[in-house]
Formats: C-alpha cells, structure tokens, sequence
C-alpha cells in the first residue's frame, strides 16, 4: 500500500507532475532538477515492473553472500580439506550418519552453526563421499566401521575395492 502513495504510475495527477518536472529540468531549471531529486528519488521514478526486478537482484546478492559466509563456516568448523584423502577442492560436507541433510541450505546463520558445531558432519571430496554412500548402502557399514577400515587402509583412488577387500580379510564382518 506504500508503494501505491509513492507509485508514480498509479496517480494520474503525481504523473503529471513528475512529467512537468521533467522537461523543465531537461531545459536546464536548476530548481525542477532539485524538486525532482526531492519528490521523486531514483527509486520511485522506476515502473513497478523495473523495481521488482531490481530488488530481486538485491535479495540475489544477499543471498549469494549469506551462501559464501556458510561455505567459510563450513570450512573453519568442519574443516578444509577431506578428511580421507586431504583432497581440497569438490568438497561436500556429509553427515555422518548418512541421513539427507538439505535443510543446511534453509536454515538461518546461527542456526546453521548450531548445526555444524554438533560434531554429525565431515569433509568429504567428490570420490570419497561416492565411496563412504557405497559402503553405507551396499556394505550396510555405520560411520564407526567406515573411520576404522579407512585407518587400517588409508584412503586410495578406488575405495570400493579396498572396503570389499577389507571385508573379505576380517571374518567377524558380514555382508548382506
């Protein structure tokens, strides 16, 4: 409704008015341009299509740096680098139990860090996070087993035939 009062478009009178203003300050009046920057700030002089648009371009950049502060914060909390390999760029933070966790994304910044600083969630590199799911789906393995056999092993390129070859050599272990 504020906007409706300001709107230039919505009041035929104020449109003229602004219009007037216009084309005295195009002449060179020096008081139009002066009424004109009072009454009409750059804001308002736009149509309502023009302004939408521009503060949804606003909303983007506050976004895109609310995005940039959580990856900062993911990186000094959880960590910089994957945790296996020590690889430091494709990172994916994976929660440890395996569960979705897209709500990371909608949660405000305190909020997030709460999250984050609840000690469910490493760094992982693209392969890696491939690997640590197909041993959690395939070799129904918990995060426990998953931190033990990559000890004793070691992180390697292919990480699906080492936990098949880990669970091969320790007997007490099951496949399903």
């Amino acid at each position: 409704m504020g906007g409706r009062k300001l709107g230039i478009n919505t009041d035929p009178m104020r449109r003229k008015r602004y219009v007037h203003l216009r084309r005295r300050a195009r002449k060179g009046d020096k008081e139009a341009e002066k009424e004109l920057r009072l009454e009409f700030p750059p804001f308002i002089r736009l149509r309502p299509e023009e302004r939408i648009r521009r503060l949804r371009a606003d909303s983007l950049k506050q976004s895109r740096k609310l995005k940039q502060k959580k990856r900062a914060l993911t990186d000094l909390i959880v960590g910089g680098k994957c945790i296996f390999c020590k690889f430091e760029k494709n990172l994916i933070c994976h929660r440890k139990d395996g569960q979705k966790h897209d709500h990371l994304k909608r949660l405000k910044l305190d909020e997030f860090i709460e999250e984050l600083l609840s000690n469910q969630y490493v760094r992982l590199c693209l392969i890696c996070h491939k690997h640590v799911h197909w041993c959690m789906d395939h070799l129904k393995m918990d995060w426990a087993e998953i931190e033990q056999w990559s000890s004793k092993r070691g992180c390697s390129s292919n990480g699906r035939a080492a936990a098949l070859q880990y669970i091969a050599e320790d007997p007490l272990q099951s496949t399903s």
